[in-house]
């Protein structure tokens, strides 16, 4: 397998940063629904085909996905599941109309199938920690999926990334220390995975929104609560167990409280994690040095969002600095995660009796 020259490198970073950057723009515009959105980050995706190969495009997916979830506090939840059936599903229908049938298809044709595959991986893998239900959503979801899919070819089309960027890379040390972070962070997931008891599960999270506060991160409650009483809904939808009132049964009531508890904790959980830094002079590190300065030429440049927007597909020096930057501090919240590890523990313990 060929080794990745530094162009490769700093080719696959460009497109990866523009793909977080388009998001950043994206969550910036107003949608009707959280989970209906138009897809910009894909625009790079579409730029990539005819610059990368299917192994460097595969990556670069992969890439988005991960810092994606990363930034958004999501990696460790179910969401990030679902995010990447969606990605992975995108990316294969992508290559495979492209590959097979790019002299007698379009941009538009590859963007709407690929487009198109990833709302029936999206909404499937939604089925597996919520009910069958959602499945219901499926015409729907297709539908704008495609739409939406036809919008980000034609964005794409008519905007072009840079040709060639030059990247002035920084000296300094990698940081070290976020491991013991990490396995801290994987025995809290395991106490929520473990849970059955309602009582642990709201105690999790709890100690989960205790973790984003001591972290630094911004606590959403609608989002939580938004999340929590959708999954409640969606298993109220199959019923089961004894009535309790209208159509509500006690099994169903249950069920949907439990599911809804371990994906609020995890989420909750995952939050901290988004200001974690790679380090060292990595695709990843690189993908995210370039991004803040993408983002921050978009937000600092004046006149319309397209005029804007060129602004940041403009430039093309950009400076990675490995000293260390800004980066939140998790040692403050160690008692925290000793209280989700311990939990971790009692979890095994009552699964075993």
């Amino acid at each position: 397998m060929p080794r990745h020259t530094e162009n490769d490198i700093n080719l696959i970073s460009y497109l990866a940063a523009l793909c977080l950057t388009f998001s950043i723009i994206e969550s910036s515009l107003p949608h009707a629904l959280p989970f209906l959105r138009l897809g910009l980050a894909n625009i790079p995706l579409l730029w990539a085909l005819d610059r990368l190969g299917k192994r460097d495009y595969l990556l670069l997916c992969l890439i988005k996905w991960l810092l994606s979830s990363v930034i958004s506090g999501l990696i460790a939840s179910p969401f990030a599941l679902v995010a990447l059936s969606g990605s992975a599903a995108s990316a294969l229908a992508a290559l495979a109309v492209y590959s097979c049938a790019s002299r007698w298809v379009s941009l538009y044709s590859v963007s709407a199938v690929s487009s198109f595959a990833s709302g029936a991986a999206q909404l499937a893998a939604s089925s597996l920690f919520l009910t069958g239900q959602v499945m219901r959503l499926l015409p729907l979801v297709l539908a704008f999926n495609t739409v939406s899919g036809l919008i980000t070819a034609f964005v794409a089309l008519h905007l072009e990334p840079a040709e060639s960027i030059e990247i002035d890379q920084g000296c300094g040390k990698e940081e070290r220390g976020r491991g013991w972070i990490l396995a801290l962070h994987a025995l809290g997931l395991l106490a929520i995975l473990l849970n059955d008891s309602l009582i642990l599960l709201a105690l999790s999270f709890l100690l989960s929104l205790l973790l984003c506060r001591l972290s630094g991160r911004r606590i959403r409650m609608w989002f939580y609560l938004a999340g929590f009483v959708c999954v409640v809904f969606f298993n109220l939808l199959v019923p089961s167990g004894r009535v309790l009132w209208g159509p509500v049964t006690s099994l169903a009531l249950y069920e949907g409280v439990s599911r809804g508890l371990r994906l609020i904790a995890l989420t909750a959980l995952s939050q901290p994690l988004a200001g974690l830094d790679p380090g060292g002079k990595g695709l990843l590190a690189r993908t995210l040095a370039i991004h803040g300065q993408l983002s921050q030429t978009f937000f600092s440049s004046e006149g319309t969002l397209p005029r804007r927007v060129r602004a940041a597909l403009e430039q093309r020096v950009f400076r990675q600095s490995t000293a260390g930057g800004k980066r939140e501090s998790l040692a403050a919240a160690l008692p925290v995660n000793l209280l989700l590890a311990a939990l971790c523990l009692l979890s095994l313990a009552l699964r075993q009796m």
